[in-house]
């Protein structure tokens, strides 16, 4: 197919190869996690996230950067006689890497890149009812 170029576009120029990568989606992604603990009681999880770099445009010009990022938690559960509840607190982005979060495929000013969040602390209950 046809794709365009730069804007004001009124007719689509550019030729997309058949099997071009798909714009806006990593050609990897990878998830792994450590994690000791129960629901009741105390439970911690070390994450680690990578993402392989990702084309913003259909001719696959120019990639938002891959980037690995690091986050930790740490929660105490309870079961009680209605449900469970859990405190817990949330360290993500540990080393506050920059990096792009997001993108805009075929952005028409060529501003494709949505910066992440920073390092970032949440703490939280959480009530989850017992079914019956």
């Amino acid at each position: 197919f046809l794709a365009c170029a730069g804007t004001p576009c009124t007719t689509p120029s550019v030729p997309v190869a058949s099997g071009s990568r798909l714009p806006g989606v990593p050609r990897l992604s990878v998830r792994a996690q450590l994690v000791h603990g129960d629901e009741s009681g105390w439970r911690w999880r070390a994450r680690y996230d990578h993402v392989g770099e990702v084309p913003v445009n259909d001719v696959a010009s120019q990639y938002a950067a891959a980037y690995d990022v690091f986050g930790l938690d740490l929660g105490y559960g309870l079961a009680l006689a209605n449900g469970n509840l859990r405190a817990f607190v949330d360290l993500d982005n540990l080393f506050d890497r920059r990096y792009a979060g997001s993108v805009i495929v075929n952005d028409g000013n060529g501003r494709y890149y949505e910066p992440a969040a920073g390092r970032s602390l949440t703490v939280g209950l959480q009530w989850q009812w017992a079914g019956r």
